[in-house]
């Protein structure tokens, strides 16, 4: 898969991939370091972080200066939380990681993989905790629907974000009411 994205001609696949096995060989790292496991064993591919996780003994694996996200996975994976917390922090570091990746990308299709990334993280959501789905269900739409725009653009006018909700009308009732019941169909 991880070498399949990254011969793909779209550069969001690409660093998609490569963010994505990095997230995951570094939350492995961690949690099997914890366990007494090698970290060599649970790796998949190589490249400069695997290779930093694998011979690495620093509390960081020395990636402090290469993945912005480190202290984000150390606290995430680190903590004696429950699973769900862990995920959802993890789930975060993953959304956030889609708009960083799609910013200023509104018309082509970066925006539309982003978007798919985002919307499948809200679909796992609404099956383990449909209150924390319905949340990110919701800051989705907000995110398409360009409320948060107007809500700053108000917001600099003195009028409270609600009146941007507002100003959007129907069309947000419309579609926060029906994507919950075709997510969870």
């Amino acid at each position: 898969y991880y070498r399949q994205c990254a011969k793909s001609h779209s550069s969001f696949l690409r660093q998609w991939a490569e963010f994505d096995r990095n997230l995951r060989n570094i939350s492995a790292a961690f949690a099997d370091r914890r366990r007494g496991i090698p970290v060599a064993e649970v790796l998949v591919g190589d490249g400069d972080i695997a290779g930093a996780l694998s011979r690495s003994s620093a509390a960081d694996f020395g990636l402090k200066g290469e993945v912005g996200y480190i202290d984000q996975i150390m606290a995430a994976v680190g903590e004696n939380s429950n699973l769900i917390d862990k995920e959802q922090k993890v789930d975060a570091i993953r959304w956030e990681t889609a708009e960083e990746l799609t910013a200023m990308n509104y018309f082509d299709i970066t925006y539309i993989l982003g978007y798919l990334v985002k919307a499948n993280i809200v679909y796992r959501w609404a099956t383990l905790a449909p209150a924390r789905g319905q949340e990110m269900l919701e800051k989705l739409i907000d995110s398409l629907t360009g409320s948060e725009i107007l809500g700053e653009l108000y917001a600099g006018a003195g009028v409270a974000s609600e009146r941007a909700r507002e100003s959007i009308g129907d069309r947000y009732t419309d579609l926060s009411s029906g994507i919950p019941a075709l997510l969870c169909a």
